[in-house]
């Protein structure tokens, strides 16, 4: 059992804490208060066995760092964590050298928090990887090769006296060193004392770290010997980035291969050495399973993680839930209409006509554009375009696709998955289920007192939920850590706190796109809603190859995971081309192409719309826009990785361009303005 305390003046993320430790009954509340001062009233009893603390820095009256004190000499065998929003390596310093055990910065995932409990009643520490980079940025300071006024105070055997003691000498082990006696060492030792003012080798070596003292060696230079307690600061950091790490490289690589092979139909061969090719995915193992549908990925044998394909879902990384659970589950599942689209015309089929449409388009150069997406010029980065598919004025007019592939390869349309969820809010809007202007119907900011409770589905679609949220792929993150380690990835991102008010901020999350995946999924029902991507939609598009895939809860990642031809994404394309109209069908309402394509107050340079990337412009200067050689009117879905549908409605284009280019050297402004150029 392990005994939990909680100073924290957010009445909200209490509330919330207290709920959390309350499910596990491994975990016990002592208290849970707004401030030191309440704290000191109660008087709270020594709890027996592992006892932890959560701190917050900025509290009302006496500080949290002016707290650490009065806890620490309260309790007997405290385990002090800070729990703040601040991450200044002045502030993260003071509270560790205060005594603090750990620092936790906000917002956090709760189920990461009980992970790192485990840790801290192992008699690890508890400390966020941003906050250990700044404790080594902060030594690295400390320990630079800086002149300073006390250099020429102490004698050469002093300074060799004192060297010896930063290392963790005894005064014997320095006697041996130097070849002096013991006595000699102490009387070294009171010299230094009396010139620095200090009474004890404690203060000394205070003061020797604060004032940054250092002695010169033989050449005249300063030198420094790195203490113990950086060392250790460094191989904690090592172990805490590999603990993070590991897990999220094993995940996505078990994930991505499982899908490939399983959804997409590929061989391992390739799968290695293009997607999972790179640093550090190539220093992880991935074995596949043939005969249960799985892949297994783990890092020098470590953080082993498993990915497992079920028939009509796609594949899942199987994430805080058991194998068992998973596959336990059981979901009405879409049927595919037994249609061979060879034999039908486009776009409901493959059949289309032999005619060009010229003079509009010059055949051409058309060809020459959609060619030149192929060409590798730099054997070292390649930019391994896939497929790319040309309609002009619904009708296909170009395709052409690399090696291996063909117009029957599902392809993973990443982020382009958002542009699906935004078809499916809009869907359920048309059937008057969801209104977006309304307080979003997220579970945990029910409460009409958290600030969360204004965020509306509107500001989730543009990106400006305020959430703070950390989309970043280089490293641990919040999206990493969505996405390849939590089970119910909506629920997770519905944890996080605000940063910004709602709807003034644009900041691109896929956690904001799950959040809605979430939404769609407790507006439809559990009976209907694995069917309704595919029976709503898909279908009705001729999308008969696309798979969205689930998270371990069974919610689809709205954010990130769908597999489709080229021919499939490009009638995905098809359809907002033709203003929500598609087979003589209204499936979208009326004004949503508008809404969509009109760019969110947040976004400065008229970058982004709903779950869709625009063009149109900064405000007042058009010609600051992200595209700057295509119409101003151009729309796109993009995904990781150079995947896009653009949408031209002015020059009457649909194109689709899928690939793998991993270096962020594909141009798409200039492909998409070559095929432009065609157009008369």
């Amino acid at each position: 059992m392990v005994t939990i305390g909680l100073i924290e003046d957010d009445s909200a993320l209490r509330r919330n804490f207290e709920a959390f430790f309350k499910m596990d009954e491994n975990l016990q509340i002592l208290f849970s208060v707004p401030s030191i001062e309440h704290f000191l009233q109660l008087k709270p009893a020594q709890p027996e066995g592992p006892f932890i603390v959560f701190l917050d820095i900025g509290l009302p009256g006496i500080s949290g760092l002016q707290g650490i004190s009065i806890i620490a000499s309260y309790f007997h065998n405290v385990h002090l964590v800070i729990l703040t929003g601040e991450s200044s390596e002045e502030t993260v310093w003071n509270a560790i050298s205060k005594g603090a055990n750990g620092y936790l910065l906000k917002p956090f995932s709760f189920s990461d928090l009980k992970k790192q409990i485990e840790i801290v009643r192992n008699g690890g520490a508890l400390i966020s990887p941003e906050v250990a980079q700044k404790l080594i940025s902060h030594v690295n300071n400390i320990t630079k090769p800086v002149e300073n006024q006390y250099v020429t105070l102490f004698t050469p055997r002093e300074n060799e006296v004192i060297d010896q003691l930063l290392n963790g000498f005894t005064y014997k082990e320095i006697a041996i060193a130097l070849s002096i006696s013991v006595t000699t060492v102490n009387d070294h030792l009171k010299n230094i004392y009396a010139k620095l003012g200090v009474n004890s080798k404690g203060e000394l070596i205070s003061k020797l770290l604060n004032e940054r003292i250092m002695n010169k060696n033989k050449d005249g230079l300063i030198n420094w010997r790195i203490p113990w307690l950086i060392v250790l600061l460094i191989v904690a950091y090592g172990i805490l980035y590999c603990w993070r790490s590991f897990p999220i490289i094993s995940g996505y690589g078990a994930k991505n291969m499982c899908s490939a092979i399983f959804v997409a139909g590929r061989g391992e061969q390739q799968e290695r050495e293009q997607e999972l090719g790179f640093f550090p995915m190539k220093y992880g193992t991935f074995t596949v399973d043939y005969k249960d549908s799985s892949v297994t990925g783990s890092v020098l044998g470590f953080a082993k993680r498993k990915a497992i394909y079920r028939k009509g879902l796609g594949a899942t990384l199987v994430s805080e839930l058991t194998e068992e659970q998973v596959r336990a589950q059981s979901f009405a599942l879409a049927t595919p209409p037994a249609i061979n689209q060879d034999t039908v015309n486009w776009p409901m089929g493959n059949k289309t006509s032999d005619s060009f449409p010229s003079p509009a388009i010059n055949r051409q150069e058309l060809e020459k554009a959609v060619a030149d997406a192929f060409v590798e010029k730099d054997s070292t980065k390649p930019v391994r375009t896939r497929a790319v598919i040309v309609l002009y004025n619904g009708e296909p007019i170009a395709e052409r696709y690399g090696t291996g592939f063909s117009k029957d390869t599902r392809l993973a349309g990443w982020s382009m998955t958002k542009s699906i969820t935004n078809t499916l809010i809009g869907m359920l809007v048309k059937q008057g289920k969801l209104d977006i202007t309304a307080p979003a119907p997220v579970p945990e900011w029910s409460d009409m007192k958290d600030n969360r409770h204004l965020i509306t589905i509107r500001d989730l679609l543009q990106q400006s939920s305020g959430l703070k949220f950390n989309e970043e792929y280089s490293r641990s993150s919040d999206a990493t850590r969505m996405l390849f380690q939590h089970a119910d990835m909506g629920a997770y991102t519905a944890t996080h706190l605000l940063k910004h008010a709602p709807g003034e901020v644009f900041y691109y999350s896929s956690g904001n796109t799950n959040i809605l995946s979430r939404i769609i999924r407790q507006t439809v029902g559990e009976s209907g809603y694995h069917v309704f991507p595919y029976d709503s939609l898909f279908y009705k598009l001729g999308m008969y190859s696309a798979v969205m895939e689930p998270d371990a809860s069974g919610t689809f990642v709205g954010s990130s995971y769908m597999y489709a031809t080229a021919r499939d994404w490009a009638r995905f394309g098809l359809l907002y081309f033709n203003n929500g109209l598609y087979n003589g069908q209204r499936l979208l309402p009326e004004e949503w192409i508008q809404q969509t394509t009109t760019p969110a107050k947040g976004a400065k340079q008229g970058e982004y719309g709903y779950q869709f990337w625009l063009n149109a412009g900064e405000k007042g200067n058009v010609a600051n826009r992200k595209y700057p050689h295509c119409p101003t009117d151009m729309y796109c879905a993009d995904g990781f990785e150079g995947q896009f549908v653009f949408i031209v409605p002015s020059k009457k284009l649909v194109v689709v361009r899928l690939g793998l280019t991993q270096h962020d050297n594909f141009n798409a402004d200039l492909f998409l303005s070559h095929i432009i150029s065609a157009v008369h």
